[in-house]
């Protein structure tokens, strides 16, 4: 894949573990909406223009591939105040098709969050640690949010807030 010659990470890469979940939501035929489901930060191709605002930072010379850098990615982990109740997959992947749904402050839950969420929050997440099986975020913000992050569920994931278990909910799936 591209990504491996530039030591990027490549959604579409191949590998024999990458779960039948990722592979439907590639074809999500809305391409930015996939890379901000994603939180892509740059593209590969040999394209010259993208259907996001994009600007070309690298060409390599010898055989015409193009680095773009997204010029307003979605963060990796990120606080939301509106979500969209849908609890088919199938269904929530043609949610993220429709030209009207906004990814970038609403996302996809398959239930209700359980709490009263406030769009106009005032809040930030950081991610300080990011491994393969562990990660930290922190987060601030003056009423309750949903924190997303752009990783596909997995089974068997857990939640933490203060040390103490919280729920995980599935989304943008």
């Amino acid at each position: 894949n591209y990504g491996t010659a530039y030591a990027l990470p490549d959604i579409r890469g191949t590998s024999p573990l990458r779960l039948a979940t990722v592979d439907k939501l590639l074809n999500v035929s809305n391409q930015a909406r996939l890379w901000e489901v994603f939180a892509v930060r740059w593209v590969l191709t040999p394209n010259q223009e993208l259907s996001a605002p994009a600007s070309i930072v690298y060409s390599d010379a010898a055989g015409g591939t193009n680095l773009h850098a997204l010029r307003t990615p979605r963060p990796f982990a990120r606080l939301v105040g509106t979500v969209w109740v849908e609890p088919n997959d199938d269904a929530a992947r043609g949610i993220l098709n429709e030209p009207a749904f906004d990814s970038l402050t609403t996302v996809i839950l398959e239930r209700e969050a359980g709490v009263a969420l406030n769009p106009d929050f005032i809040g930030k997440a950081t991610l300080l640690r990011l491994e393969p099986e562990w990660i930290v975020v922190t987060t601030e913000a003056d009423a309750p949010t949903v924190l997303d992050v752009a990783l596909v569920y997995y089974p068997g994931w857990t939640a933490e807030i203060d040390g103490q278990p919280a729920p995980l909910l599935k989304a943008d799936t």
